[in-house]
């Protein structure tokens, strides 16, 4: 397959790569991570126990987060279609469409938190992940900004501005949440949004020129439906691994923070030191690790992360005392760093150069259509059988992904 760079000489200019105007998105995409991450950091930990505070349910908590969370089916099907559009239509618009939904997500959030209605969480869970329309675009509009040798780097920097603030956000709102309830952290969350977006519409530069892959509306359905149903020629194994991956941490990590709120009574101020710990050590090893996978490659640290990710499950098995589970959150961050970028850079070196979003979108399908019923799988074995079950499902998982990866994945 040919690199992006030889595409561009052969073929001439598809992306608005050159010029400073273009790689002043990084810097920009850098300060909205900063805002945003801030409030997705502090929301990362404290929506859980936001949740048992309405419904005292891990099994409810598992439904929600298979229904609109991080993996959930909501999330893994709106990616695919948002992303064939932005290969079509450009980044920005959905950028700030993905930031009006979370402004939405955070009044109904605030609504329930004063009112109690676990209706209105549901609804709130919807629009959060509907949000998630904007994250082929936005990573795409990462790759489209910098040369293609520096993207994992520039993932690495996006990851790093993303992470920083929850060294202390998870904190601050869990002592906010024990302090005065959970209505300010919504609060702040609409005012942190409201300023990501106006930054999105002011400063953003378009990378997609908008006359290239324009379809008609006849068009439309048709082509979406049938690339939707395809992945991309030389990634199914890459895909379906990544998948197993995805449900493997579902059934664990995806519930974490309501198990320890459920079964070790933790308050919102311990729940959020643990958060801010796990942020610190990935925000401190993010930068690093990106410069590790641009010499290196990318292979070696997917399975140094799945390894870190088998030791940290064997520690809540095996200890569940308080300073446990500040190491343990301490090498949960270095196995996030040692992820996504990775992750990310491999795909995007991978996919077709025209199809960049829509490959993005399309991993997120087949990861989230086999693991968004991991966190209610999770929940339904914590209510049976305690903690240690989804722990030991998610060691069974990552431990098997690391071998698959070792055996199935080139750089």
């Amino acid at each position: 397959m040919k690199r992006d760079d030889d595409f561009l000489k052969e073929r001439g200019p598809v992306f608005k790569t050159d010029g400073q105007e273009i790689n002043r998105n990084i810097y920009v995409l850098a300060l909205t991570t900063l805002l945003s991450g801030f409030y997705g950091t502090l929301l990362w930990v404290m929506w859980q126990p936001f949740i048992l505070s309405i419904f005292p349910s891990v099994v409810f908590v598992g439904l929600l987060e298979s229904l609109s969370g991080w993996r959930g089916i909501v999330t893994t099907i709106i990616q695919p279609f948002s992303g064939f559009i932005s290969d079509r239509r450009g980044r920005k618009q959905f950028l700030v469409l993905g930031g009006t939904l979370n402004l939405l997500a955070s009044t109904i959030y605030l609504l329930a938190a004063y009112t109690a209605n676990k209706y209105l969480v549901v609804l709130g869970a919807l629009l959060w992940g509907s949000a998630s329309l904007s994250w082929p675009a936005l990573d795409s509009l990462v790759a489209e900004s910098v040369k293609s040798r520096r993207r994992g780097f520039a993932y690495s920097v996006i990851s790093f501005t993303g992470t920083v603030p929850g060294i202390f956000s998870p904190l601050i709102g869990g002592r906010i949440a024990d302090e005065l309830g959970y209505p300010p952290l919504f609060l702040l969350g609409i005012g942190i949004e409201g300023t990501v977006i106006a930054l999105y519409i002011g400063l953003i530069k378009e990378t997609l020129r908008k006359h290239v892959n324009r379809f008609s509306i006849k068009e439309k359905l048709f082509d979406m439906v049938k690339q939707t149903i395809r992945i991309p020629s030389g990634l199914k194994t890459f895909y379906l691994i990544m998948a197993l991956d995805m449900f493997s941490w579902g059934c664990g990590e995806g519930i974490l923070f309501s198990m320890l709120k459920d079964s070790l009574n933790l308050s919102n101020s311990q729940i959020g030191l643990l958060g801010s710990l796990t942020c610190t050590s990935w925000a401190v090893s993010q930068l690093p690790i990106g410069r590790l996978i641009m010499k290196h490659g990318s292979k070696r640290f997917l399975i140094a992360s799945e390894a870190i990710g088998a030791i940290i499950m064997t520690g809540y098995l095996v200890n569940k005392t308080y300073t446990s589970l500040m190491v343990l959150s301490l090498l949960f961050g270095l196995a996030i760093s040692t992820w996504d970028p990775a992750m990310k850079t491999l795909l995007m070196n991978k996919a077709p150069v025209v199809e960049k979003a829509y490959s993005m979108g399309k991993l997120s399908l087949t990861r989230g259509l086999i693991a968004f019923p991991a966190p209610f799988i999770g929940g339904l074995l914590y209510s049976f059988y305690g903690f240690n079950a989804p722990i030991t499902a998610n060691l069974i998982g990552v431990t098997t992904a690391a071998i698959l990866i070792q055996i199935s994945i080139k750089d």
